[in-house]
């Protein structure tokens, strides 16, 4: 965490103290602070809340956004922080993950202005999850045929996947492991899915050498699709 916050976050922060003043919130999550980042191939995942997000001051912050795209990093999230105080309801599945692992980097902790209510977060997961299975099942039809393409789709899509199993640990109230593989353990047994496919899968990130069989893939759709089943039945209890 500590080489990629010097070389990547830090120089960013800096020039956005420059423009900004101390007036902003920066939170760094995901898998650098889970320690599971990848060099190459993890994204950097910063969230940025600003006392406002006008044309001005976004236009102000174009050298640093720069800076960050050179990278080759997907640019970080901008909120006001009015809309940040009242965006739980709509981002219930991102401000979950969030909160699972995430350090503060500049200004006050924004975490604690947002509750994440079940009755969002259930659909919003549920959502998410299905639009998974039909790119899925879509990617397995198509590419079937070729080991090499189904293995970059799997690697392409198991993070955010790992993500959904995260959350959906939360919803039903389980103790939530921060390594990739445990996450997908711990929800296999949760939804009842066998997990092996999926960790095998996380396996390889990063390495694009890796093929794909046929069974592996029918495995991941088998967890994904378990995971729907169980979310679409659960009736989750208080606030995260």
């Amino acid at each position: 965490m500590a080489d990629v916050v010097e070389r990547l976050v830090e120089p960013f922060l800096r020039e956005c103290d420059r423009l900004l003043g101390r007036g902003y919130s920066a939170v760094l999550h995901g898998s650098v602070v889970r320690g599971e980042y990848l060099e190459g191939w993890s994204d950097v995942n910063l969230l940025l809340v600003l006392e406002s997000a006008t044309p001005d001051v976004l236009a102000a912050l174009a050298g640093p956004f720069a800076l960050w795209a050179r990278a080759r990093q997907a640019p970080p999230l901008l909120l006001a922080r009015t809309e940040w105080r009242r965006a739980a309801d709509v981002f219930p599945v991102e401000i979950t993950d969030i909160r699972s692992a995430y350090t503060v980097l500049r200004g006050d902790d924004p975490l604690p202005d947002v509750t994440v209510r079940p009755e969002d977060l259930r659909p919003a997961l549920e959502r998410d999850l299905r639009g998974r299975l039909l790119r899925l099942r879509q990617g397995y039809v198509s590419l079937s045929g070729d080991p090499g393409a189904l293995a970059a789709l799997a690697r392409s899509t198991a993070p955010s996947v790992v993500v959904l199993l995260r959350t959906a640990l939360v919803l039903a109230g389980a103790q939530v492991p921060s390594a990739r593989a445990d996450v997908v353990a711990t929800a296999g047994l949760v939804a009842g899915f066998q997990s092996a496919p999926l960790v095998t899968i996380l396996s390889h990130l990063g390495d694009g050498d890796w093929q794909c069989d046929q069974a592996s893939f029918a495995g991941y759709i088998a967890a994904v699709e378990s995971t729907v089943r169980y979310i679409d039945t659960l009736s989750p209890g208080a606030s995260q």
